[in-house]
């Protein structure tokens, strides 16, 4: 295997490690909480991620800024590709389940807050 698909094959099992513990923070929420009680669940996990997993964590983040072009069916870039947008996509989900109970405010689309807030964490 050459550097950059040990890289790749890092970076996926950060992204599996990092969803898993994401969801099982967010499991603890108890029903009817708000929206940003579990986005700061949400954010807690990945500063924690960041912080016990600093190798994972920048190969995820150096991935995560990297331009991401023809990455080949079924390759670990490609499933790294699909787990960022996941990521994604609970970040997203968390936000608008806020913005609808009014915890989170509703000027800046959701999509928008999560990629921030994605791209914000410091390495570690």
């Amino acid at each position: 295997a050459n550097k950059q698909e040990l890289f790749m094959a890092m970076t996926l099992r950060g992204f599996e490690l990092f969803r898993a513990q994401s969801r099982a923070a967010l499991d603890t929420a108890g029903a009817g909480q708000p929206g940003l009680y579990r986005f700061r669940l949400f954010a807690e996990s990945y500063t924690r991620f960041s912080a016990n997993h600093p190798g994972y964590f920048q190969a995820m983040s150096q991935f995560g800024s990297a331009e991401i072009v023809g990455s080949q069916p079924g390759s670990n870039e490609e499933a790294c590709t699909q787990q960022l947008l996941l990521t994604l996509d609970e970040m997203t989900e968390v936000i608008v389940a806020g913005q609808e109970d009014g915890s989170i405010r509703r000027d800046v689309p959701a999509r928008e807050l999560a990629i921030t807030g994605w791209s914000t964490v410091a390495k570690p």
